[in-house]
């Protein structure tokens, strides 16, 4: 981890935050909406725990999380004051300090994400369940011929997935590294190869809620 000043801090108006409680097992998800350069940011009041919103009070700590162009940062906050017209708004104070989080490529996240999955003699929507910047592993409704040709140890694949908050799907490009397959369905590991730092970047935007979980 590595600090930076306040006036280096990387946001951008829309980026989706989490927000810990230390009180709250789980996040609360929200977004920027505005800010003053080292003065305060306002965001949209989270909901989703039952009575999280009277926990966070005026002076109230918290921690917000996010991800900007691929990597994960870090601040603690606190509320200075929240609004309910013309939207419920929480104005939060600017941060001193930012922290700086890898994402690693061994460390794999369960999800339950959809993509499509294309190799030789396979062209299929699948689920992927686990996820790294490494690899992945996903699953297919099993054929009735099976996959074990189309799909054996080192075969290349092309990966789509989904882009977080857009419509618009990235390309990974990877081989094969496990196959099991019952009478319903086949799992696939795979490790991806020659992923551009662009798509990287965008991998990460993907991985990144689930790194928050």
């Amino acid at each position: 981890m590595s600090a930076s000043d306040k006036d280096r801090i990387r946001i951008e108006l829309g980026c989706p935050i989490f927000i810990e409680i230390n009180e709250q097992r789980k996040k609360l998800s929200s977004k920027i909406v505005g800010l003053e350069h080292k003065d305060y940011i306002i965001i949209r009041s989270p909901g989703g725990l039952e009575g999280v919103l009277g926990k966070l009070n005026p002076g109230k700590i918290f921690v917000v999380k996010y991800v900007h162009r691929g990597v994960a940062y870090g601040f603690k906050t606190h509320v200075l004051s929240a609004i309910t017209s013309p939207a419920h708004l929480m104005f939060i104070d600017y941060p001193k300090s930012v922290v700086e989080q890898s994402l690693r490529a061994e460390n794999r996240y369960k999800c339950f994400l959809a993509c499509n999955v294309r190799a030789i003699g396979v062209d299929s929507p699948g689920t992927v369940v686990d996820i790294s910047l490494g690899g992945c592993c996903f699953t297919l409704p099993a054929s009735s011929q099976g996959y074990n040709q189309s799909l054996a140890v080192g075969t290349e694949i092309e990966l789509k997935l989904k882009k977080s908050e857009s419509e618009a799907m990235i390309k990974i490009k990877g081989n094969v590294t496990n196959l099991v397959e019952n009478d319903t369905v086949a799992r696939v590991g795979v490790i991806f190869k020659d992923v551009e730092a662009k798509i990287k970047s965008e991998l990460k935007e993907i991985i990144f809620p689930l790194y928050m979980v």
